[in-house]
């Protein structure tokens, strides 16, 4: 097969022929070449709403957020009534932590288009970072009257309830969402985490259980499965799953210090020693941000050479 780049030559000023190769380019996953191709069909032909649409599709996958929303927004200046190019810039400012603009980006695209469920779901998503669980769970209501078998909806309704304190409403939804997709680790990992804050220990165990069996690299969800055991006092049990948590995430502060609490419960001081200056070493400032909301050192004081730990990082 000949090369496509070398077979088919485009002239230097056909920004028709630079917008095919751009979407020749992003079909073939060269998105280096797309974004070329594209910014090259742009700007011989600027009012082309397609060119810079894709453009902005092509930034998204490099992930170079700052050029995806500058696309969307020249787009926006040809067409400020395209609902689906809201959403697109809606979304790409979530990717670049801009909340505040996320927002206002799905707001108008649902003044555009008010009964779009899956932007519905996605200022639900915006308002629940803002800890606006109200009115989180207003949309994700609403885009359940129009889409109601999406297991995504129903599970982050679910957390917000949660949120709420309607925690039965929270499991129910949760349930609905595994009843939709039984294999949606996040919806089993959600409702373990509600079980777990409700003191029902042994639920929130076998859900934490059944999202690592969908997915074995889930170090939250043997984080909670740690934290589960160890409220609930099985401490070997809780090691296992921190460990495996160390496994997969080896710079992970907190859980460091949950294994030095445990292996100081389980009088295997040198290790709890050992576990405790990984933590401190790894990041000092986090660790004492952890004590002050969550008491995490007050077990480990008595600990000789606590002190010289803290005192050497």
């Amino acid at each position: 097969m000949k090369d496509r780049d070398k077979s088919s030559k485009v002239e230097p000023k056909d920004a028709k022929g630079w917008f095919e190769r751009g979407l020749t380019y992003s079909q073939d996953g060269n998105i280096k070449g797309a974004i070329e191709a594209f910014k090259k069909a742009s700007t011989l032909n600027p009012n082309d709403i397609e060119a810079w649409i894709n453009l902005g599709l092509a930034y998204g996958m490099q992930g170079n957020n700052n050029e995806e929303i500058k696309s969307y927004k020249k787009a926006l200046e040809l067409n400020p009534s395209n609902a689906e190019l809201w959403v697109n810039l809606g979304v790409a400012y979530g990717q670049d932590d801009d909340i505040e603009a996320e927002i206002d980006a799905y707001k108008k695209a649902l003044e555009l288009s008010p009964n779009d469920a899956d932007t519905l779901y996605n200022l639900g998503v915006a308002l629940s970072k803002i800890e606006d669980y109200e009115g989180a769970v207003d949309l994700f209501q609403k885009a359940i009257k129009i889409s109601p078998n999406d297991p995504e909806v129903w599970n982050n309704l679910g957390r917000a309830l949660e949120f709420l304190g309607n925690i039965e409403e929270g499991i129910s939804a949760l349930e609905k969402a595994l009843e939709l997709d039984p294999q949606n680790e996040i919806a089993w990992f959600n409702l373990g985490l509600v079980l777990l804050n409700n003191d029902k220990n042994n639920k929130a165990i076998d859900c934490f259980k059944k999202a690592i069996i969908i997915d074995s690299k889930f170090s939250n969800a043997f984080f909670g499965l740690g934290f589960a055991f160890e409220t609930s006092n099985n401490f070997d049990e809780a090691l296992k799953a921190f460990r495996n948590v160390i496994n997969l995430e080896p710079d992970d502060v907190e859980t460091w210090l949950h294994l030095s609490i445990l292996y100081q419960r389980k009088g295997e001081l040198e290790n709890a020693l050992n576990a405790l200056e990984k933590a401190v070493s790894i990041d000092k400032k986090f660790v004492l941000i952890l004590d002050e909301e969550e008491d995490l050192l007050e077990s480990l004081k008595n600990l000789a050479g606590f002190k010289e730990i803290m005192d050497k990082y």
